[in-house]
C-alpha cells in the first residue's frame, strides 16, 4: 500500500483472526467525545490506543499522555459507528479532525510568532547592551569605538529584558 501508511497496531488487532473490531459502549463514547474536542481525558484510552484508534500527542503528565488524537483508523471507525447508529458523532469525523489539526497548527504558529518576537527583542536588547559596553570601555581607555550601522530593530521597545523573560517563564 504505497502512499497509505499502515497503522501497525490497528492492523495487528483487527487481523489477529479474520477481521474483528470489538468496542465497548464506553470506548465508543470516548471516541465520540474526542471528535467533540474532549481529548484531554479519555477514560478507556489504553484499550483504544492498543487497538490503534487513538495515539498520544506530545506531553506526558504523571506517566500518562496529557492529550490524545484519533488515528486515521479511529476516524474511519467513527464513521462506521455513525453508520451503524451507535453514535451521533463520526459522520464528518475526518473533517472535524482536519479542523482540529488546523486549529492546533494555528495556535502553534501564533506561539512560534510570539516566541520569535520575544527572541528578536531580546537579541536587539543584547546588541544594544554590548554596544553600550563597547562605548563605555572605549571612553575609559580613551580610544575610538566602532558603532554598528546595521542594528536589530526591537519589536518590544517598551518592555525590559527581565519582563520578557518573566513572560516566557510563565
Amino acid at each position: 500500500m504505497r502512499g497509505n501508511p499502515v497503522n501497525a497496531r490497528f492492523s495487528e488487532y483487527v487481523t489477529s483472526g479474520a477481521f474483528q473490531l470489538s468496542l465497548t459502549r464506553s470506548q465508543i463514547s470516548a471516541l465520540s467525545m474526542m471528535v467533540g474536542g474532549e481529548d484531554r481525558y479519555v477514560g478507556p484510552s489504553g484499550a483504544l490506543a492498543r487497538k490503534g484508534l487513538i495515539e498520544p500527542i506530545e506531553g506526558v503528565r504523571e506517566g500518562w499522555p496529557s492529550e490524545w488524537r484519533l488515528t486515521a483508523a479511529g476516524v474511519v471507525t467513527l464513521a462506521l459507528l455513525h453508520q451503524a447508529g451507535l453514535t451521533n458523532e463520526g459522520a464528518d469525523a475526518a473533517l472535524a479532525e482536519v479542523d482540529s489539526l488546523r486549529a492546533e497548527l494555528d495556535r502553534a504558529r501564533a506561539a512560534a510568532k510570539e516566541a520569535d518576537i520575544r527572541a528578536t527583542s531580546l537579541h536587539a536588547k543584547l546588541e544594544q547592551a554590548e554596544e553600550r559596553i563597547e562605548i563605555l570601555e572605549a571612553e575609559k581607555e580613551q580610544r575610538k569605538f566602532r558603532i554598528n550601522l546595521v542594528k536589530w530593530r526591537d519589536p518590544l521597545p517598551k518592555k525590559t529584558a527581565a519582563e520578557i523573560i518573566a513572560e516566557i517563564a510563565e
